[in-house]
């Protein structure tokens, strides 16, 4: 069994954008993108995982397919949920990258 055939989530990608409002002025929106499949997973205990972010506490891991193409400074939602993305890392056997990991922290 493939590691896709336990892809049951359907994710939205969220990209923070700059629109302009009737008056001039400027709001910042987050854009939906393409869906895709992927599984969301809850880790128990909070995990403090530093990168580039100063903080953030890891409250949930996606895995997805490696062509996903996907940012820290982006977000995703899953069943009507937004999350951060908190770090996203790929995971390799030897000759390829099997898939993705993405820790989350729901918003």
């Amino acid at each position: 069994m493939a590691i896709e055939d336990f892809y049951c989530d359907t994710v939205t990608p969220l990209t923070l954008a700059d629109t302009t409002d009737a008056m001039g002025g400027s709001t910042r929106v987050w854009n939906t993108g393409t869906t895709f499949k992927g599984r969301l997973q809850s880790i128990y205990g909070d995990i403090a995982v530093s990168v580039e972010k100063e903080k953030a506490i890891t409250t949930d891991r996606l895995y997805c397919a490696p062509e996903v193409a996907l940012t820290i400074y982006q977000r995703v939602r899953v069943s009507g949920i937004d999350y951060e993305i908190v770090r996203i890392s790929k995971k390799r056997d030897k000759t390829s990258v099997r898939h993705k990991e993405i820790d989350l922290s729901e918003l």
